[in-house]
C-alpha cells in the first residue's frame, strides 16, 4: 500500500501590478490587482527524467562472467499529472511582484520496469523501478510583467511520497528498495498571461531534487532521486 503524503504542496505565481508606463489595467490590459490577492489554480502536466541507481560494489549474476562496478542506470518517470493549489500575492513594486503558492500533484507518476545490461538493473525478473505517488510544494515566485505577460522564476520546498527498488542481486539482499515520504527542493521557471480581471493562464517547468536514497543495501547500491515536470493550467483570482 502506498504511504500517505504528509506535507503541503506549492506553486507560486506572483500577480500583475500596473507598470509605471501605463500599460496595466488602466490601459485595458488585464492585471492581477492587489484588491484580489488570492487565487486558485489547476494544471495538467507530464513528468519526465527520473532517479539514478548506481552499483558501487562488484557483483555477478546468473552464469555471466562480467563484474559490474561503478555503473549507473537512469530511470525515466514519464506520465500525466493533475495539480491543484492556491496562491497569494505577497508584494508588488513597479513591474515586479512576489507571490507564494501551495499545491498538490497526483497521477500515475511511475517508471517502466527497467531491465538490461546496465547495473544495478540487470536481472530479467527484477530490474529497477521508481514511482512518485504524490508530491506537494510550497514556493516563492518572482516575476516581471510586460503588458499582460509575466515571465517568472520560482523556488521552494517539496515533499513527495516515493517508492522504488533495484535488482536484488546487485544489492546482495532480498530487500533492495524504498518506500518513504521524503522532503526536498524544487526550482523552475514559467510564464503567466492575464486574460481578464479574474482569469489567467500559466505554463511552467519544474525540477525536483529529493536527494540521496537509502535502498537498505549496506552500500551495494546507491540512488539519487530527481525528476522534472511540465505543467499548463488556469488561474482564477478572487
Amino acid at each position: 500500500m502506498k504511504s500517505a503524503l504528509l506535507g503541503i504542496p506549492l506553486i507560486a505565481l506572483p500577480a500583475f501590478a500596473d507598470p509605471p508606463d501605463g500599460t496595466g489595467a488602466g490601459s485595458g490590459m488585464a492585471s492581477a490587482s492587489p484588491s484580489r490577492p488570492w487565487y486558485f489554480f489547476a494544471s495538467i502536466g507530464r513528468t519526465f527524467s527520473g532517479p539514478e541507481y548506481e552499483s558501487v560494489i562488484p557483483y555477478t549474476y546468473d552464469d555471466r562472467p562480467a563484474i559490474y562496478n561503478d555503473t549507473m542506470t537512469q530511470l525515466s518517470i514519464s506520465d500525466y499529472t493533475g495539480t491543484i493549489g492556491f496562491g497569494r500575492i505577497l508584494h508588488d513594486w513597479g513591474r515586479q511582484s512576489l507571490g507564494l503558492e501551495i499545491d498538490l500533484t497526483a497521477g500515475d507518476m511511475a517508471s517502466d520496469l527497467q531491465r538490461g545490461d546496465t547495473a544495478p538493473c540487470t536481472r530479467g525478473r527484477e530490474g529497477c523501478r521508481a514511482d512518485v505517488n504524490l508530491v506537494s510544494t510550497v514556493r516563492l515566485v518572482l516575476g516581471t510583467t510586460t503588458g499582460a505577460t509575466m515571465p517568472y522564476l520560482t523556488a521552494g520546498l517539496a515533499i513527495a511520497d516515493i517508492e522504488g527498488s533495484a535488482d536484488h542481486s546487485a544489492c546482495a539482499s532480498s530487500n533492495c528498495g524504498f518506500n518513504e515520504v521524503r522532503p526536498g527542493g524544487v526550482v523552475g521557471a514559467g510564464v503567466r498571461h492575464e486574460i481578464s480581471d479574474r482569469w489567467a493562464i500559466k505554463g511552467e517547468v519544474l525540477y525536483f531534487d529529493l536527494g540521496e536514497l537509502d535502498l537498505g543495501t549496506g552500500g551495494y547500491v546507491e540512488g539519487y532521486f530527481t525528476f522534472s515536470a511540465a505543467r499548463l493550467g488556469m488561474i482564477y483570482k478572487f
